[in-house]
């Protein structure tokens, strides 16, 4: 029998009969779902049940989540206190395990803290990957990364091969160039002096089996995640010969031309990246991590009481940071300084040599420059310092010696 105005009235006040103070307060706050990509949208759902409807009095500014209100709901409970929803639209700004915490709520007079809610954005590729299960007809393609250290030094570069073995039976082609990176706190190392791509491939997936090689540098200290991912179609192959007839061997030859898209991730890998230490860095170190040596050529030209020197850092290490030797003179003057074309001797540039293009004016033979290069060995753990002092001929000499020449 539906209530009348009179008779709802007594019975919703009935409800304000209970005390307000007994009436206990309970308050949650989460993302539903907790885990989402970052092209796609969640949402922040705060539950109140106290003696009053609740509102949201602050909604602290973030960078990593934008919210917007959608709507709120309430319910009277059979004990006099209101059941309230409110429901917000998340929308990532960010990849990354994000903390959302600040917010107050107004219930029945009294400011409220939010619970501490978390939501964890990852990149588009992987949530991709962990969205379903592989198709039966791929779930033997695995990718795999070889190379990666347990731990290494924030700025080490380190050289890391990509592989993905294709078995018998299955065809498939890339829909991206390379394997993605998945982890925000590492690159790619490439120096902007080669003209080189990020990621090296090795060998066609016509093969058997594909690789790809890139170098991976840490940017920050802390217990880290790398994985890679990439976007494939594959396609089953049907051996005609095992069909019984004209139409199963048409049917057969359109299966093994149907290419259904998927995605492969790694395994994530867990790296510990510590910062290089203080004891006995030199105070003209610049960041070059590796093994390198230092070489000058035999003979120094000079041209009209100019002399240019040229000084090469060979070796293997983190070539696309690398700073120019330090020059040590008193009685030399800096024309210029130039830097030449980084010369790699491997595809990702990890070893090679740069040269560097010194011209000096107003020098004296007698008190010749010294040029310095600070690195640190990652293996021993040390900080190396290398010197090479340079011997200047006398510029009437040298102009006569290259008058013959």
């Amino acid at each position: 029998m539906p209530l009348g105005p009179l008779r709802c009235a007594a019975f919703l006040g009935s409800f304000a009969a209970f005390p307000a103070l007994a009436i206990a307060l309970s308050l949650s706050a989460r993302f539903e779902p907790e885990e989402i990509a970052l092209d796609s949208r969640a949402q922040f759902v705060v539950e109140t049940v106290g003696p009053g409807r609740a509102k949201m009095s602050e909604l602290p500014d973030t960078e990593e989540i934008a919210l917007r209100r959608l709507g709120s709901a309430y319910r009277v409970r059979s004990d006099g206190s209101v059941a309230s929803t409110l429901t917000y639209l998340a929308t990532p700004q960010k990849t990354g395990t994000h903390t959302f915490a600040g917010a107050t709520v107004l219930v029945g007079g009294n400011s409220v803290p939010v619970p501490t809610a978390r939501l964890t954005v990852r990149a588009p590729t992987e949530a991709a990957l962990r969205s379903g299960h592989l198709p039966p007809a791929v779930q033997r393609l695995h990718l795999y990364v070889e190379g990666l250290p347990k731990w290494l030094y924030v700025g080490q570069t380190v050289p890391v091969e990509i592989t993905l073995p294709v078995p018998n039976g299955i065809r498939v082609r890339t829909s991206e160039g390379a394997p993605r990176k998945i982890g925000e706190n590492f690159l790619l190392g490439r120096s902007c002096d080669l003209p080189l791509e990020q990621m090296v491939e090795l060998c066609d997936l016509r093969s058997g089996e594909a690789r790809w090689r890139a170098s991976v540098m840490a940017t920050v200290p802390g217990e880290l995640w790398l994985a890679f991912a990439l976007g494939l179609e594959v396609a089953e192959e049907v051996p005609l010969l095992e069909q019984g007839s004209a139409a199963k061997n048409w049917e057969a030859l359109f299966m093994a031309e149907s290419w259904a898209p998927v995605v492969l991730s790694s395994v994530r890998h867990g790296v510990s990246a510590i910062p290089l230490p203080t004891a006995g860095r030199p105070e003209d170190f610049n960041g070059a991590i590796g093994k390198f040596f230092l070489s000058v050529p035999p003979k120094i030209r000079c041209v009209e009481g100019i002399y240019e020197v040229q000084v090469t850092v060979e070796g293997e290490g983190n070539f696309g940071t690398l700073a120019p030797p330090s020059l040590s003179l008193d009685r030399c003057r800096v024309v210029r300084q130039t830097r030449k074309m980084f010369h790699p001797s491997d595809p990702l540039g990890f070893r090679g040599s740069i040269t560097f293009s010194y011209f000096l004016a107003e020098c004296r033979t007698d008190e010749p420059p010294t040029f310095s290069f600070a690195y640190f060995d990652p293996e021993s753990g040390r900080y190396e310092h290398l010197r090479v002092r340079i011997e200047l001929p006398a510029v009437g000499q040298k102009e006569k010696n290259d008058t013959r020449n």
